[in-house]
C-alpha cells in the first residue's frame, strides 16, 4: 500500500471513531479550524481542545490517582461569587460551569442490582475523571490544597508530507508561539500547536483556607480576559487556514482529459466524477461525445480506474423538485447487464456506517462528508437532534451510531428517500446485534413521513437542542437562484424556532450565497437573526459560517450557518456576552 493511501486510509479509521472527551464532542470553538482541517485532502486532526479553566486538587498530573477536577467550564466564568465558593463544591459541584457528565450509551452497561463489577467499571472510568465525584474530599481533608488552572486552546494535526506540515505550522505561527513537529514516520508526520495563555495558581493554603476570599471578582476577569485572548487566536489561525489555497482543481474546459493512445477525435474521459457505493456519478459529457460508442468508451474507462465501481452513469439535467430527485439517469456503462435496468439502488459507507441510497430518485451527495462529519462532531451527550429534509437518512444515522444522542428525528417526505432510509437502519440494527453492543442506537433514531411544514407544529416546543435544516434551494428565477433579498426559507425558518431550545439550542442553516457574499454572509446573517429577534423576541448568535460542498452554480455556494439561541430578549441581563 503506498504512503498516500495509508495516509487516507488512516484518516478515515481515526475520524470516524466516537468522541472519547468529557462532553462527546469536540469543543465548540475548536469545530470551526477542525472542520477546516479535516476536509482537505493531507490534514486530519487527532485531538483538540478550545481551552478550559477547572479547579483541581492534588499533583496536578492527570495520570495521577490523587488528581481530581472541578467545575470545569469552556466557556467564560459568570458568575464569580457561585464558581470560587470553595464550600459549595458538594451542593453545586458545577458552580455554573459545564453541566456534569451523564453515562452516556457507550458507557451502558446491562446490569443487574446485584452486578457490583460493572458498576465500579461505570465509576472508574478514566473519562468520567472524577467529575461526578462532588468534592467531598476536598473538605474533608485538612491538608488537600485547590488550584485554579486555565488550559489554552492544543491541537494535534497529522499531515501526509513534510512540506504541507511546514505550510500549516507557517500558518499557525502568527497565533501561536508554540507549534512543532512532535512525530514523524513515512506515512504520517504530527503538527502540534499549542496556546500561551494559560494559567495555574493556588486557591487554598496549607491549612485549606481560601487565599483569595473577596477576590472573586478579579479572579473572574483574569481567567476570562486570557479565554477571550484564547479565543480570538483560535479566529486568527480560522481566518487563515481558510485562505490557504486547496491542492490546485482544473476546472470547465480541463474537466476532461485526453485518453492515452486514443485518436484526437475521440472522446476525451472524465477527471473527476462521484462516487456513490458501486456507481460513479459524472455530472456532463464532453461536447464531442453524441454516440453511443462515445458512451461506452467512456463509462468503460470511468470503470477501469476503480475496480469497486459497478456502473457508469452521467446526470443528463439538474435535480428538481422539493423532493431533490434526479430526472432519468443515461447509463454509461456496467459491469454486469442487469446493472443496465432496474433501479440504480447502492450501498454508501462513510466513516464506517452505511447507508441504502437510490441514486436516480433520491439526493445524496458524497461530498458533503466532510460537512456530516463536522456537524457529527458538534452533536453532544445527551442532545435531542431534529434532522430536517433527511433525504436517505445519512446525517441521522451517523448521529445515532457515533454520537451519544439521546435522541434523532429525521423528517423526509419523499418516499423512496425513506424506504432507503428504514433499509439502511435495518442493517444498523443487524450490526448492532452482530456486534453485541449495547447502545441501543437503533432505539434512539427515528424516521418520520411527511412534510416538515405540516410536522413542525406536532412537536413539542422548546423539546430540540440541535436542528439541522439542509433546506432544498428554491430557485427564484434561472439566474439569480436563492440570491434575492434573503428571505427564501422564512417559512421554514419560522416554523422550526419554536421546536428548539431557547437557551443555547443551535440551528445548523443551510443557504445559497454568491461567491462575493462569502464568507460574512451579511444577507443570510441579518435574516436569521432579524427573524429571531422580531418575530420571536430571542436573542441569538451566529457561531460558525462554512462553505459547504461544491459549487451549485456559476459563483454561487451552499453555506452553513450556525446560529445559536441566547434566550429571552427580556432575560439579557442574565447572560454573559460573548
Amino acid at each position: 500500500m503506498s504512503s498516500s493511501s495509508s495516509f487516507e486510509q488512516a484518516k478515515l479509521t481515526v475520524l470516524g471513531k466516537r468522541d472519547k472527551s468529557f462532553a462527546g464532542r469536540i469543543d465548540v470553538r475548536a469545530v470551526e479550524i477542525c472542520a477546516l482541517l479535516n476536509a482537505r485532502e493531507e490534514y486530519y486532526t487527532l485531538s483538540s481542545c478550545s481551552g478550559r479553566s477547572f479547579l483541581y486538587e492534588g499533583e496536578g498530573i492527570k495520570a495521577t490517582d490523587s488528581f481530581r477536577r472541578y467545575r470545569i467550564s469552556h466557556d467564560v466564568i459568570v458568575n464569580a461569587q457561585r464558581y470560587f465558593n470553595l464550600m459549595t463544591l458538594d451542593d453545586d459541584p458545577t458552580g455554573g460551569a459545564d453541566p456534569l457528565r451523564s453515562v452516556g450509551q457507550y458507557d451502558f452497561k446491562q446490569q443487574n442490582d446485584t452486578d457490583e463489577k460493572n458498576r465500579d467499571e461505570i465509576d472508574g472510568d478514566d473519562n468520567i475523571d472524577q467529575e461526578n465525584k462532588c468534592g467531598g474530599d476536598i473538605k474533608n481533608s485538612e491538608k488537600a490544597s485547590l488550584w485554579l488552572r486555565m488550559e489554552p486552546f492544543i491541537l494535534h494535526v497529522a499531515c501526509n508530507s513534510l512540506s504541507v506540515a511546514n505550510t500549516l505550522m507557517a500558518t499557525a505561527r502568527p497565533s501561536f508561539k508554540n507549534v512543532g513537529i512532535t512525530s514523524l514516520s513515512r506515512n504520517k508526520i504530527v503538527v502540534a500547536i499549542w496556546g500561551d495563555e494559560g494559567l495555574e495558581l493556588p486557591l487554598t493554603n496549607a491549612s485549606s483556607e481560601s487565599i483569595y476570599r473577596g477576590e472573586e471578582v478579579w479572579l473572574q476577569q483574569l481567567v476570562n480576559e486570557r479565554l477571550e485572548r484564547n479565543w480570538n487566536k483560535i479566529q486568527r489561525f480560522v481566518d487563515a487556514v481558510r485562505v490557504l489555497p486547496h491542492l490546485e482543481e482544473q476546472k470547465n474546459e480541463n474537466d476532461w482529459l485526453t485518453q492515452v493512445g486514443a485518436p484526437l477525435s475521440a472522446p476525451k474521459r472524465p477527471k473527476s466524477y462521484d462516487v456513490i457505493g458501486d456507481i460513479a456519478v459524472l455530472h456532463s459529457l464532453p461536447e464531442e461525445a453524441n454516440k453511443r460508442e462515445d458512451y461506452l468508451r467512456i463509462g468503460e474507462e470511468v470503470l477501469s480506474q476503480n475496480k469497486a465501481l459497478k456502473v457508469c452513469v452521467v446526470r443528463t439535467s439538474p435535480l428538481e423538485g422539493a423532493d431533490r430527485a434526479s430526472p432519468p439517469m443515461l447509463r454509461l456503462a456496467s459491469r454486469h447487464d442487469n446493472r443496465m435496468v432496474g433501479p440504480l439502488l447502492t450501498t454508501h459507507v462513510e466513516y464506517g456506517i452505511p447507508c441504502v441510497v437510490d441514486v436516480e430518485k433520491c439526493f445524496f451527495s458524497p461530498r458533503m462528508g466532510s460537512e456530516r462529519l463536522r456537524l457529527t462532531n458538534s452533536v453532544a451527550r445527551g442532545e435531542h437532534v431534529l434532522v430536517l429534509f433527511a433525504g436517505v437518512g445519512m446525517e441521522a444515522l451517523q448521529f445515532a451510531a457515533r454520537t451519544e444522542a439521546s435522541r434523532v428525528l429525521a423528517i423526509e417526505q419523499n418516499s423512496t428517500a425513506l424506504e432507503c432510509a428504514y433499509k439502511s437502519k435495518r442493517m444498523l440494527q443487524k450490526r448492532q446485534q452482530k456486534s453485541k453492543s449495547n447502545s441501543n442506537c437503533v432505539d434512539r433514531l427515528e424516521f418520520q413521513d411527511g412534510n416538515v411544514l405540516d410536522m413542525l407544529p406536532l412537536l413539542e416546543r422548546c423539546s430540540f437542542d440541535r436542528i439541522v435544516a439542509p433546506r432544498p434551494k428554491e430557485a427564484n428565477n434561472e439566474t439569480e437562484g436563492d440570491l434575492g433579498d434573503g428571505t427564501a426559507g422564512s417559512d421554514f425558518l419560522r416554523a422550526l424556532l419554536p421546536v428548539l431550545k431557547l437557551d443555547g439550542g443551535e440551528c445548523h442553516w443551510y443557504d445559497f450565497v454568491a461567491d462575493h457574499e462569502f464568507p460574512t454572509c451579511e444577507r443570510t446573517r441579518n435574516f436569521l437573526q432579524n427573524m429571531c429577534k422580531e418575530e420571536f423576541q430571542l436573542q441569538s448568535q451566529i457561531v460558525h459560517i462554512a462553505r459547504v460542498g461544491a459549487s451549485v452554480a456559476k459563483r454561487q455556494y451552499r453555506v452553513c450557518v450556525d446560529l445559536r439561541l441566547c434566550g429571552s430578549i427580556d432575560e439579557k441581563a442574565r447572560l454573559p456576552s460573548t
